[in-house]
């Protein structure tokens, strides 16, 4: 706090903001930029401008976090959505502890950005609901690595991304045309997720033990529902013109 003071000393705006911005990043004391001190010597907006200035500078540097925490500060919400979401679409998929450091990052921001009613004050609402699908999606795959499957099979069938009735194919296939990069990148991951999922499902169902024609009426029901569903998936993936990877449409025809 005493260098900031004689900080203040220096005449010329310009090289007096660099230093001070030079002193935030080198000594990581965020809290300056939080506190009154800047504001008894310039304005508001100044201030911020600093902020957004060293927020820039990290996010060059590939400190995204700091970047994060930084654009907040300054109230740059949708900079801090547009990070999340590009991190988040990088990391989604495969587990790992930078992943899980994101996830946890990213909760916060949605738990408090909903609380304060910053996505309602995003210049891009559009970049909301990407961040929004995206978080669901971390759901969908956290779901899926822990063997959850019917959790998993929720959270992705809530999401309206992909069709599980022949009435949702048309919505899904006008929604595939208008989601965010970040989300369209991962989108043949989330098809061959499910489609594990409904494999998986109906092989369960094929080799439980069945003690009732009651029972097997029940499950025969339920394998021809996840087959049509399987079928619609790789209706849905051909009709977008999405390639799917892999032999996953080979199991489930089979």
């Amino acid at each position: 706090r005493e260098a900031l003071e004689y900080l203040f000393l220096i005449r010329d705006e310009s090289v007096r903001d660099k230093w001070i911005k030079d002193l935030v990043l080198h000594t990581r004391e965020f809290d300056i930029l939080q506190t009154n001190a800047l504001t008894k010597f310039m304005s508001v907006e100044s201030a911020r401008q600093i902020t957004r200035i060293a927020a820039h500078e990290s996010q060059e540097s590939g400190l995204n976090e700091t970047a994060v925490m930084l654009f907040d500060l300054a109230n740059s919400y949708d900079e801090v959505i547009s990070i999340c979401n590009r991190q988040l679409s990088q990391l989604l998929t495969v587990p790992s502890k930078e992943r899980d450091d994101w996830a946890a990052f990213c909760t916060t921001v949605a738990d408090k950005y909903t609380r304060t009613g910053c996505f309602s004050e995003l210049r891009n609402p559009a970049s909301g609901e990407t961040f929004a699908i995206l978080c669901r999606l971390l759901t969908f795959f956290n779901a899926f690595n822990e063997g959850r499957l019917d959790d998993a099979l929720e959270e992705i069938s809530g999401l309206r991304l992909i069709p599980f009735s022949e009435q949702e194919k048309d919505f899904c296939i006008d929604r595939f045309r208008t989601l965010d990069e970040t989300i369209r990148r991962n989108f043949a991951e989330v098809l061959v997720t499910t489609m594990t999922i409904l494999y998986r499902k109906f092989q369960s169902f094929k080799t439980m033990v069945i003690r009732s024609a009651a029972a097997e009426s029940e499950r025969q029901t339920c394998m021809a529902s996840l087959r049509q569903q399987a079928q619609l998936l790789m209706t849905f993936s051909g009709m977008i013109r999405f390639r799917m990877p892999g032999d996953t449409n080979a199991k489930l025809l089979h």
